[in-house]
């Protein structure tokens, strides 16, 4: 109900309806021990989501080897992140961990972060995968 949340320079933006804002608004007053101010704005003062680009070497495009790279973690861990939904396909939970990534999707690693699937740029000399990822930051 709450699309991406964007932080910058301490303050968090976040994009919903009026129903839920309202909602926020009323409840919201810490997170943690920390004092929080819900106020609302223009959506043109949002900051824009800014990316950085990394590339992957992978064995293949198979999603558990792939969030074991992205989150710099063990492939039983990554099937681990799977299976208890702390690993999103597209902010969906995919328990299939064998399923290999297509072009544009969305792989979103619970204290991670979001990654989106820009491209394959073929194989290395030891015949892995290279594949290019957008991560928001």
């Amino acid at each position: 109900l709450i699309g991406d949340l964007v932080v910058k320079e301490n303050i968090c933006y976040g994009v919903t309806t009026a129903d839920i804002f309202k909602i926020i608004k009323e409840s919201l007053d810490s997170i943690g021990k920390v004092p929080v101010k819900v106020c609302e704005i223009s959506h043109n003062i949002i900051p824009k989501t800014e990316f950085k680009f990394i590339t992957i070497t992978v064995s293949s495009s198979r999603i558990d080897a792939v969030i074991a790279e992205l989150g710099n973690i063990s492939r039983n861990e990554a099937v681990s992140k799977i299976e208890s939904g702390e690993a999103l396909l597209n902010y969906r939970i995919c328990k299939d961990k064998s399923f290999s990534l297509k072009k544009g999707d969305v792989i979103t690693i619970r204290k991670k972060g979001k990654f989106i699937f820009q491209d394959e740029l073929g194989e290395n000399k030891k015949g892995k995968l290279k594949l290019n990822f957008k991560q928001l930051i």
